[in-house]
């Protein structure tokens, strides 16, 4: 259902109607803004002048806004009608279903930051090791493990348990990346919310914080000085001294 929009002079004179008819109720004259002093107090039904006056105090209201005590009265039962505001509330709130959909937007919106969060990764990537190791897949799959065992081992995973973990998943046929991928951001945000960790503020700090131009360096030499062929970051010595 489709209502005109009340307009803000609509506004302004059904609010004054409605002081007036309230006044008028209350046995008082309808007195206009700019009244003297000398004017009339109380309202006499029976007195023509004081009906005259009432009568000349609402068109006056009215005149100016033809249809605008519709618009404002329609307006109102068309939100009241159309799934708008809350029906089982005492004030204007909004309808469940928009609560609703605007928790869904609030959700999308989180969706659309974590998709721009990885295209800002990409040019972090480039600067610290080129294009063709930031597209290197076999490197890629290396770091992504240390930094996921990093991350259980951090939440309590043992040794033991990784190594089960490792022989399991192996003996088992190779699954598809794009599902794959998608069971690492459900199970990943489900990690999280175990831990009490916002994964999106933690990713954000943590893309701050190798972009500090001391830590690129560092990284780009811990890359230079990465094992040739090897899925470690660093020489096991090194990695023991360190």
């Amino acid at each position: 259902m489709k209502m005109a929009k009340a307009t803000s002079k609509d506004l302004d004179a059904a609010i004054d109607l409605a002081g007036v008819i309230e006044n008028v109720c209350q046995g008082y004259y309808p007195s206009k803004p700019d009244a003297d002093e000398d004017d009339q107090t109380f309202f006499d039904p029976d007195d023509r002048e004081h009906l005259k006056a009432f009568h000349d105090r609402v068109m006056a209201i009215v005149k100016p806004a033809p249809g605008g005590l519709h618009r404002v009265s329609g307006g109102m039962h068309t939100i009241l009608h159309n799934d708008i505001v809350d029906p089982d509330d005492d004030v204007l709130g909004l309808h469940p279903r928009l609560v609703a959909a605007l928790e869904a937007v609030t959700t999308l919106a989180e969706i659309r930051a974590a998709l721009a969060f990885q295209q800002r990764v990409q040019p972090w990537m480039l600067e610290c090791f080129g294009a063709e190791i930031a597209a290197d897949e076999i490197e890629r799959n290396h770091r992504f493990f240390e930094e996921a065992s990093e991350l259980v081992q951090a939440g309590g995973m043992t040794r033991s348990e990784a190594h089960q973990l490792v022989d399991y998943t192996w003996s088992r046929p190779v699954g598809e990346k794009n599902q794959e991928a998608g069971g690492v951001m459900v199970t990943f945000a489900a990690w999280c919310l175990a831990h009490g960790i916002d994964m999106h503020a933690a990713g954000e700090t943590e893309l701050a914080r190798i972009s500090v131009p001391e830590t690129v360096a560092k990284i780009r030499a811990k890359q230079a000085a990465k094992p040739k062929h090897s899925p470690l970051p660093e020489a096991p010595a090194a990695r023991g001294q360190s």
